[in-house]
């Protein structure tokens, strides 16, 4: 089971710095020559990792870490569309679902009390579930798909058929993981894979994506491109109703914009050249190896990055200059960023000093623009 889960097959939107259309989950489907997975579920990054709990009401089993860099945001009654695209041949689709919910411990066999790693916990007899073909789960057994019940006639999709549903009812707190399998019927062993090919992502119920910080009025300048980062998992909310647009950025933040911005991209070493960028599960770790790598951004000085450092606005103007090719160093660096802001559109409408704290806000602005 752990080891299925690390064969996560997400695929990362890459979207250049300037002129991005939004990013639907609509297109997010890995093998869409074989299934598609269609919603307007917007996708929210992830600022630290989903740690998920599996076992019995009495049994603490496993611990895993989802490990994409992503959910997806679902509103309150939001339908997922799956769809069988392959046509060519006689293999099915199949979905199936597991629910994790908050829960904080649980009392062994032994009468003892356990704590949950993460806080999230899955009851392998309760919160698992199958679809049938007409969109209407039912709780299953953990294993019940490896153990060939996708070969069941109930719930497969032959092709070009299709199946809409929202998730099982379990609370806008849990953690919805959705599992999509191309089958192949013809294998009645099931000690072997009855599937080919799958893929799984992560789902949570929030609040609407567009429309609902209370601090981000919709006639401000910054609207749309708020609206856009969030849509496209480049920036999230700092709750589920503020944005914080006047609150300040640090620098592994910003490096951690640009990346997402850049679709994520993996750095080319796994190696950090900074000695205070050390934690591999720190969610910048990567943001910052990565932007590195591309003169993105350099350190501060004796092998530092200073990850919470406070950004200005000629900095984050010299690290977007730099993402489009352009030349910010030397001891004009800061005069050449802003005449390519200016250049480029990047500033217009904004009243700034190049030495001031740059708020979220415009940040986010910058990079829309």
């Amino acid at each position: 089971m752990k080891k299925n889960r690390r064969i996560l097959c997400a695929l990362l939107a890459c979207v250049a710095l300037a002129g991005i259309t939004p990013v639907h989950a609509a297109e997010q489907t890995v093998f869409s020559d074989c299934f598609s997975i269609e919603h307007d579920a917007p996708k929210m990054p992830l600022e630290d990792k989903y740690l998920l709990s599996w076992g019995t009401a009495d049994y603490l089993g496993e611990s895993f870490y989802f490990e994409d860099t992503f959910h997806y945001a679902m509103e309150e009654g939001q339908q997922i569309t799956v769809t069988n695209t392959n046509t060519n041949d006689a293999n099915s689709v199949y979905v199936y679902c597991e629910v994790f919910r908050p829960q904080s411990s649980l009392v062994n066999q032994e009468g003892q009390t356990e704590s949950i790693p993460g806080g999230y916990f899955m009851d392998i007899d309760k919160d698992t579930y199958v679809l049938s073909s007409s969109g209407q789960w039912r709780t299953v057994p953990r294993g019940y798909y490896l153990l060939g019940a996708a070969m069941e006639t109930d719930g497969l999709l032959s092709a070009g058929e299709s199946v809409t549903f929202s998730m099982p009812d379990a609370g806008t707190d849990a953690i919805y993981l959705l599992y999509t399998f191309y089958v192949d019927p013809a294998v009645t062993d099931t000690s072997t894979k009855h599937y080919t090919k799958y893929q799984y992502n992560a789902y949570r119920y929030t609040e609407p994506s567009s429309g609902i910080f209370s601090d981000v009025s919709t006639s401000s300048y910054y609207y749309d491109a708020v609206v856009w980062a969030v849509e496209n998992g480049i920036a999230n909310g700092t709750s589920a109703t503020k944005f914080s647009p006047s609150s300040p950025v640090t620098r592994a933040q910003a490096a951690t914009f640009l990346w997402r911005a850049a679709g994520s991209p993996e750095p080319l070493s796994s190696v950090s050249p900074f000695s205070d960028v050390t934690d591999e599960t720190a969610y910048y770790y990567k943001a910052v190896l990565w932007a590195a790598e591309q003169g993105i951004v350099g350190g501060v000085g004796n092998g530092r990055f200073s990850t919470e450092g406070i950004l200005t606005y000629e900095q984050i103007l010299a690290m977007l200059c730099r993402a489009d090719g352009g030349a910010a160093s030397g001891s004009d660096w800061s005069e050449a960023a802003i005449r390519w802001a200016a250049e480029h559109g990047v500033t217009d409408g904004l009243d700034f000093s190049a030495t001031e704290t740059c708020p979220r806000s415009d940040v986010i602005y910058c990079l829309w623009k």
